[in-house]
């Protein structure tokens, strides 16, 4: 099994500096968050053709009235987003992985106590020569006291494939900052380098970019005691 003990993550910032970003900002990037033995297993079972769409994925919503989008060089729809769900046991990843990863770049904290690794699943966008964002939404519902109080659930996309990832990103917009009128909600495309991933407050605002060739990706959701990451749900907001 592979442990803590066996990864390096180099946030670039003290475990101080990284909470105050996590906090304040909404999110941090932390490299080499798995090794390269680990990550070509993940792509290799995220892109097996035997893992067909029909079987194993199921489609996510995205940006638009439609769940699909028309790709004219096909001249047939195409699914651009899949998601399938996923067991670390199966790639010798502990269960608390992901946790103790979070420990290990921002601390121990109080408001993370008891966090632990709610669920993950593989994200596959198809290439199209029209690249759609997701719809801009929020993992978790901070509106909801009894699900959020003073406590951080967090989100995490790794990327395992051999191209950078996109994710467009609104900082500030965590609950609290995102109500005050003085705050400009203004996107940043966060670009994610292989074996890279942008772990991030599950309140914050931002959506998955479109990709012009097939892209994988892993998407882990860490809740606290309590709080439970709803099955295919997620909070959609309206961005001017």
């Amino acid at each position: 099994m592979y442990s803590i003990r066996n990864t390096t993550f180099i946030s670039g910032e003290d475990q101080d500096q990284a909470w105050r970003s996590l906090c304040n900002y909404g999110g941090i990037l932390v490299h080499d968050v798995v090794s390269e033995e680990v990550c070509r297993a993940l792509f290799a079972s995220a892109s097996d053709p035997a893992r067909t769409l029909k079987d194993h994925y199921q489609p996510i919503f995205q940006q638009g009235e439609d769940t699909d989008v028309m790709d004219p060089t096909l001249n047939t729809r195409v699914w651009p987003r899949w998601m399938s769900h996923i067991s670390l046991e199966e790639f010798n990843l502990e269960s608390d992985f992901f946790p103790r990863m979070v420990d290990h770049v921002v601390g121990q904290r109080e408001e993370m106590a008891g966090l632990y690794s709610d669920k993950t699943v593989f994200l596959y966008s198809v290439g199209s020569t029209v690249p759609v964002f997701q719809r801009t939404h929020a993992d978790f519902c901070a509106d909801t006291p009894e699900w959020f109080g003073d406590s951080v659930p967090l989100s995490l996309v790794l990327n395992i494939d051999q191209k950078d990832a996109i994710l467009r990103f609104y900082p500030y917009s965590i609950k609290g900052a995102a109500e005050d009128e003085s705050v400009v909600l203004r996107h940043e495309d966060i670009s994610i380098q292989p074996r890279s991933g942008f772990l991030f407050r599950g309140d914050a605002i931002h959506c998955g970019a479109g990709y012009e060739q097939d892209h994988y990706r892993a998407h882990t959701y860490m809740s606290v005691p309590g709080m439970k990451t709803p099955l295919n749900e997620t909070v959609l907001y309206t961005m001017d």
